[in-house]
């Protein structure tokens, strides 16, 4: 007796799949066989597809949602947009994406905005360390700031030891 024939790939179930697969050609076809697609449709931790493409990196899924009007500033269920989940996964490529086009205004309020922990890109790319190495620098670039206090109150470091508080003694 023969083994059932198994699908090299099997296709996604979601859009949200499809998006972290990184599949845009079902994505595309999801979309235009649909009378009225809702392209900022949310899932159970209220991420759109854009979230789950930059947590996975693949920038063609990224751009194609992008292309058909996903909200980039969409926030999920702990406040996080696709800047945040792009920059603590260390997907550099679909930061560029994200963040190209806007003025530097914009890209300085993007990538320091706080999710509802306090936390932001900037912070998750520095604390993921050498592997978002890449990912912080270019959140340095376009405006980023970590010489600023940690929800705890811990200061993160700086390059600079002149930038470093002086404890008062005494």
């Amino acid at each position: 007796m023969a083994a059932p024939k198994v699908s090299a790939i099997d296709p996604p179930k979601t859009i949200f799949e499809a998006a972290e697969r990184g599949l845009a050609g079902y994505i595309t076809k999801t979309i235009e066989r649909a009378i009225e697609f809702n392209i900022n449709i949310r899932d159970k931790y209220q991420r759109t597809a854009l979230h789950w493409a930059a947590e996975a990196g693949q920038v063609e899924a990224a751009e194609c949602l992008l292309d058909y009007g996903v909200d980039p500033l969409a926030t999920e269920c702990n406040g996080r947009t696709a800047v945040h989940l792009a920059a603590r996964a260390g997907r550099t490529d679909v930061l560029r994406l994200l963040l190209e086009g806007r003025s530097p205004s914009e890209q300085e309020t993007l990538v320091n905005q706080p999710d509802f922990f306090g936390l932001t890109p900037v912070f998750l790319a520095l604390q993921r360390g050498e592997e978002a190495q890449e990912a912080f620098s270019l959140l340095m670039d376009r405006g980023g700031r970590y010489n600023q206090q940690t929800p705890a109150g811990r200061l993160l470091p700086t390059s600079d030891p002149a930038d470093q508080p002086v404890k008062a003694s005494g």
